[in-house]
């Protein structure tokens, strides 16, 4: 069954061109579903079948569809699957609030074999990008290629601190209207339209008619990086030095593209 379209704001597809992201056709991705772990965890299927395949991770507090721009424009060249990891989006939560790296490495490990994905484009954003250069790490021969955005080996407290502040604020709203000023306080440099349009998919209403975040708040007890030497259940674990001396020049390592500040 193709995903909801958006009812508030601009649709997928206005949005998309009015900030310049240009696709061939419009469409729209399929909702599907695959059991890891013992978690029931969503994806979405862009298409297409025979393109080269594409896995995108979202960022925490985030879902699959802060990737519906991207999918929609590569979907022409690649067969683009966005995960929602555990405990976001449309997929389980965890019942005893594992969300460590180790228990999103296995997730990845599962996704990647139930979904037959070999020699696929890997790209992380934030949490996302922390656990798939981890991934890379640990599977160079199964990733073609890997790019990571807004995240580093190592991360800026003030830029951590920011976004946990934001995600740790109020958890229910009396409307998406609500939601949407928050936002803007938080990002004033997204447009409003925009932020009507992609909202959605971050909240579900109650029955009560409140709104509430689609994330698990346990997520944030989670470990963090550990120090290079260590190893957290056989995964290997990246700091900076890590990064450059092992897995830019590794045998094998996927194309790795230097950092890149935007405005």
């Amino acid at each position: 069954m193709a995903a909801t379209q958006k009812t508030y704001g601009l649709s997928l597809f206005d949005a998309a061109r009015s900030i310049g992201v240009t696709f061939e056709e419009e469409a729209h991705p399929q909702d599907k579903y695959v059991t890891i772990n013992g978690l029931r965890l969503h994806y979405l299927d862009w298409g297409k079948e025979g393109n080269p395949p594409m896995l995108l991770l979202h960022g925490g507090a985030q879902t699959a569809h802060s990737w519906d721009f991207v999918g929609l424009s590569f979907r022409s060249r690649y067969h683009v699957y966005a995960l929602d990891q555990r405990g976001h989006g449309d997929s389980d939560w965890s019942s005893d609030g594992a969300y460590n790296l180790e228990d999103h490495q296995k997730d990845i490990a599962g996704v990647v074999d139930a979904l037959g994905l070999r020699k696929f484009v890997l790209v992380g954003l934030s949490m996302g990008g922390r656990n798939s250069f981890v991934y890379t790490a640990n599977h160079l021969d199964q990733v073609a290629a890997l790019v990571v955005v807004d995240v580093g080996p190592e991360t800026r407290v003030e830029g951590t601190s920011r976004i946990q502040e934001f995600t740790s604020g109020p958890s229910e709203f009396d409307s998406l209207d609500e939601v949407v000023e928050r936002v803007l306080q938080y990002d004033p440099r997204r447009a409003r339209d925009q932020i009507m349009g992609s909202v959605q998919h971050n909240l579900r209403q109650r029955p009560d008619g409140k709104w509430t975040w689609k994330y698990d708040r346990r997520r944030n007890m989670g470990r963090g990086f550990r120090r290079e030497e260590e190893q957290a259940g056989g995964v290997v674990v990246i700091t900076s030095k890590f990064w450059r001396d092992r897995l830019a020049s590794a045998p094998g390592a996927p194309p790795c593209w230097r950092s890149r500040r935007s405005p």
